[in-house]
């Protein structure tokens, strides 16, 4: 009997040409996959965001702990502060700056109203630290003092003004500190 030729060897034994037909669907399937994962980890490395390239003081500075032993009957003293300091972060030109992110810690040391024969005088000390993100490492520690003087009877205006200030003075060391 001839197997060579008969409908029953073509099935049992596979030719050259149908292992070749058996693999080739595999391989493309290896490749397309490998190449959407390609495509899946080049895309997760490029920002969100067209912003996210620039150093942006709100995405490289955040804002940590904000602690104060003032205390105002009516005001929340911290949340000042904490909107203060959110106030004049945007303001910051860090285009020096190393892209690292960092924690900015806000105290309000001092403030102070006294009354002079001119009216009235405010003086606000405030602290800053800096530390890394990763680890916690304090790198900086800035400083802002303010004073305000006023002819008039407001004094929560006049030390909403003298903080603003004395954070305006302790935030502009950030780009220094930061480019170091």
């Amino acid at each position: 009997m001839r197997f060579r030729g008969s409908e029953a060897c073509r099935r049992t034994r596979p030719t050259f040409n149908a292992h070749v037909r058996r693999t080739r669907p595999t391989f493309q399937a290896v490749y397309r996959s490998i190449l959407v994962l390609a495509l899946a980890a080049g895309a997760s490395l490029m920002p969100a965001r067209v912003d996210a390239m620039d150093p942006s003081p709100v995405a490289l500075v955040a804002v940590g702990e904000v602690s104060t032993s003032v205390v105002r009957p009516g005001v929340d003293v911290p949340g000042v502060l904490r909107a203060a300091v959110t106030e004049e972060l945007p303001s910051l030109d860090l285009s020096r700056a190393r892209r690292r992110p960092v924690i900015l810690s806000v105290s309000l040391l001092r403030m102070e109203t006294e009354s002079t024969a001119e009216g009235a005088a405010t003086t606000c000390v405030i602290s800053a630290a800096l530390r890394t993100k990763k680890g916690g490492n304090i790198f900086a520690v800035l400083e802002g003092r303010a004073k305000a003087q006023s002819d008039t009877s407001a004094p929560f205006a006049q030390e909403r003004l003298a903080l603003r200030t004395a954070v305006r003075g302790a935030l502009q060391r950030i780009p220094e500190a930061l480019a170091q």
